[in-house]
């Protein structure tokens, strides 16, 4: 009888790796072509260099995390054309993309800026039937911010 070759370490998959690896791809700028033009997307980070959404990401289990990657994805490939389910208007110009796995509903808040770039500002699960108004306030506080920033 064969035995089946001896496992390297080099082999397995790393175990110790932690949940962002899967989302450094986007965290970086992402483009998509759609209809001759170029959908961005980023994430908000704080003055310190925390970025909240991709922090509420992390903490997400891996079925959620891949749920939200393909929504973000659709966001990307549809930008300011992608409806409900998957997209709503707030206010004031913060949007949330909406995804659920389950009983688990979670929300992404981002908004537009200069047509074709989206930045994702933070993100939540949802318990109630409206968004909280206090995820919106972060949302808003987040976007003067970053258009203080940009300036």
């Amino acid at each position: 009888m064969v035995s089946p070759p001896e496992k390297k370490e080099s082999d397995s998959p790393s175990v110790t790796q932690p949940a962002t690896l899967t989302i450094l791809l986007i965290c970086n700028i992402l483009f998509i072509k759609r209809n001759g033009l170029e959908h961005v997307l980023d994430f908000y980070r704080k003055e310190n260099g925390e970025c909240p959404v991709e922090q509420f990401i992390d903490s997400l289990n891996m079925k959620l995390q891949a749920k939200v990657l393909r929504a973000m994805s659709m966001l990307r490939a549809y930008g300011n054309t992608l409806r409900e389910p998957y997209s709503k208007p707030l206010r004031d110009g913060i949007f949330e993309l909406r995804t659920s796995f389950g009983s688990d509903t979670v929300r992404l808040l981002y908004f537009f800026s200069d047509g074709c770039l989206v930045v994702l500002t933070n993100g939540f699960v949802k318990k109630t039937q409206k968004t909280p108004q206090c995820e919106i306030e972060t949302a808003l506080r987040y976007k003067a911010d970053w258009i203080r920033r940009k300036k």
